[in-house]
């Protein structure tokens, strides 16, 4: 069942208001919710039992699910660095938020213990583990370092000594008396009692890491990568993973459902639910591909190059950005094609890879035809590799696409409709992939 209304919960000594950007429910089976996200998802946490769980977006809202209460959020407020993640209170009574600049919010029954919030940080904030008992919690930042609040004992850090890869995440075993921290290479490094089951450090990943979470049994541990895989070690069971389904996706982070199974989460919302845990709704991230596309349409015809960038040659990237501004995506003008992968790549987007169905308002970028095939290499993704972007229009039923793009002889124009397979024939070149605006 969903959760609706308005909560009050502390925030050191703030109240806050859940729901406050909810559209209405888009299928009252499932409990999913379509809203437009003002941010991405960035994690979700799971009532300690399961049978419900809170996605939070980098904004601060937070929407639950199942039986996870509402008791309140950050939706409108101005926050001095996104969110980066959220932790349950042990009662599944409340939950923490914590931010990039490790400012904690704690909103029901989660007590409010201190935070870093405007103290001097060596690296930023990533994640945070709550005490078993409620009374305290763990942040940890990128560079390994641990601050400890309440009742959460320091039991040492990765903070000072050198890494392969930074650190994305935390997880305190069950007693409380130690904790996990793994990096975005599958590196895993223990404190107090938590055991060393394994990890992926040093070996071949097909997308890094972006989270963690310890069996519930206490002997083992999952970690999920960003393109929703998923590692298992000790005792901890691969009851499957998101990488079929969310392909397009980019994993965020997981929870467990207090039993057997665990839930991912991704940045557009998207909620996969593993083993015995339930799926009870998710966000349905609201679209902005049709006003990208009016806007894209609006504008065949147009000669006036300067009226979407400062500069009137290659200006291709310029027009792509702008068409997105114009709906709301909050990229800043961009010059170059691949900038407008890049850019989505780090604010919550998606690249796909040239064989998938993009979606209408999608960017598509090129590269010159012959290139050796370079997908998926992250490292392809710029200049030179990269030379030209559109916006996709329309997709057909038998999967041409219908683009639009600036600079094409000296306007913007209508392009196709064409196979993407077929694009060097038509254009000259190969589609690299297809870019998707965050939500």
């Amino acid at each position: 069942m969903l959760k609706r209304g308005i909560a009050l919960g502390a925030v050191g000594a703030m109240a806050g208001m859940a729901c406050a950007n909810w559209a209405p429910v888009a299928s009252a089976a499932t409990g999913d919710l379509t809203v437009q996200l003002g941010a991405p998802i960035v994690g979700v946490a799971a009532l300690p039992t399961g049978g419900g769980y809170w996605e939070v977006g980098a904004d601060g809202a937070v929407f639950p699910f199942g039986s996870a209460g509402a008791y309140g959020s950050l939706t409108g407020r101005r926050l001095n660095a996104p969110i980066v993640g959220i932790a349950a209170a042990p009662t599944g009574k409340g939950y923490w938020l914590v931010a990039s600049d490790g400012g904690i919010f704690a909103f029901g029954a989660a007590g409010y213990y201190g935070s870093m919030g405007g103290k001097h940080l060596n690296a930023p904030i990533v994640g945070i583990a709550a005490s078993p008992t409620g009374h305290g919690y763990w942040e940890v930042a990128s560079d390994g370092g641990i601050f400890t609040f309440g009742a959460a004992a320091f039991r040492g850090s990765m903070g000072g000594r050198h890494l392969n890869a930074p650190i994305v995440g935390i997880t305190a075993t069950t007693t409380g008396k130690g904790y996990w921290e793994v990096a975005s290479d599958g590196g895993i490094f223990t404190f107090g009692t938590a055991s060393f089951d394994g990890s992926m450090g040093g070996s071949r990943l097909n997308a890094p890491i972006a989270g963690m979470a310890a069996s519930p049994a206490g002997h083992g541990y999952w970690l999920v990568a960003s393109d929703g895989g998923i590692f298992t070690f000790g005792g901890a069971p691969f009851d499957g993973s998101s990488v079929s389904a969310s392909a397009g996706a980019r994993t965020v982070g997981m929870a467990p459902d207090g039993s057997s199974g665990y839930w991912e989460v991704a940045s557009a919302g998207q909620l996969y639910s593993m083993g015995d845990a339930t799926f009870d709704g998710a966000v349905v991230a609201a679209s902005k591909g049709p006003t990208i596309v009016r806007v894209a349409d609006s504008q065949v015809g147009s000669a006036d190059a300067l009226r979407y960038g400062p500069s009137g040659s290659t200006w291709c990237g310029y027009f792509a950005s702008w068409a997105w501004a114009q709906a709301g995506v909050p990229i800043p003008p961009t010059s170059e094609a691949a900038g407008v992968g890049t850019w989505a790549l780090t604010h919550g987007g998606t690249v796909l890879p040239p064989i998938a169905s993009p979606q209408p308002g999608d960017a598509v970028l090129w590269v010159a035809a012959g290139t050796a095939q370079v997908w998926p290499d992250a490292g392809a993704l710029n200049y030179p590799h990269i030379e030209h972007v559109n916006i996709v229009t329309q997709v057909l039923p038998g999967g041409d696409i219908v683009t639009v793009g600036g600079n094409e002889s000296g306007a913007v124009r209508q392009m196709g409709p064409y196979p993407a397979s077929g694009a060097s024939s038509y254009f000259g070149q190969t589609i690299y992939g297809f870019v998707q605006p965050p939500a």
